[in-house]
């Protein structure tokens, strides 16, 4: 989904759509979790991300630049797919980090595979060139050994705790998108910025029942 989406629009984009991953793991954790229900402030910090989701498509059709609807929906499809996986994983019996990650990888390749046959596949670009080596360096690091450090880490931490790391995604996307590849900043996407960050910080805060809770517990 990602990968299609980033067909249409720029990289920067596609980071600020994929920070709506944090949200989607606290709402899945809570929903999936029955004895750790929604807060309001979960609701409150949803709210304020999906602000900042509506104000980055807004300009679809006034401004090219940011790309067509069905980019944008493909990355946040993406990205709350990432969210509910952080949460089966946390919940998965503790196993081998590399056996966790094997699973995963062919569990994904029994997806992608038959839908590759069934639109054929194009083997004519192939070869070693910058895209090739991209696409290689995608499935070892950002791919592979990305997942085996997210089971190692899940191990000992909570699905919250993992998905704070994709606070840092919108920074990186538009900057090396700008800096690098060369790509236009949408007008819109600063405040975006803004919103889903502000929405993270609600969505984390706890009232204070939640705070007695977590003092009883310890």
């Amino acid at each position: 989904l990602i990968s299609w989406g980033q067909t249409q629009i720029d990289s920067g984009v596609a980071g600020v759509l994929m920070s709506i991953m944090p949200l989607s793991v606290l709402v899945f954790s809570k929903l999936l979790l029955p004895d750790d229900p929604l807060t309001v402030w979960h609701w409150v910090g949803f709210a304020c991300a999906l602000g900042g989701i509506v104000a980055l498509m807004a300009p679809d059709l006034a401004w090219p630049i940011a790309g067509p609807l069905t980019g944008h929906l493909s990355v946040l499809g993406g990205a709350l797919c990432y969210g509910l996986s952080a949460v089966i994983a946390r919940s998965l019996p503790p196993r081998n980090v590399w056996a966790n990650t094997a699973l995963l990888l062919l569990f994904g390749l029994g997806l992608l595979l038959p839908l590759a046959l069934v639109r054929g596949l194009e083997l004519s670009g192939v070869g070693f060139n910058p895209a090739t080596a991209s696409v290689v360096f995608l499935g070892i690091f950002s791919t592979s050994l990305a997942s085996a450090l997210f089971f190692y880490v899940l191990r000992g931490t909570s699905a919250a705790f993992i998905s704070n790391m994709n606070f840092l995604i919108p920074v990186w996307a538009v900057l090396v998108g700008w800096l690098i590849m060369g790509e236009e900043l949408p007008s819109t996407i600063v405040p975006a910025m803004i919103l889903v960050l502000a929405g993270v910080a609600l969505a984390q805060r706890r009232s204070g029942r939640d705070r007695v809770r977590s003092t009883e517990r310890r």
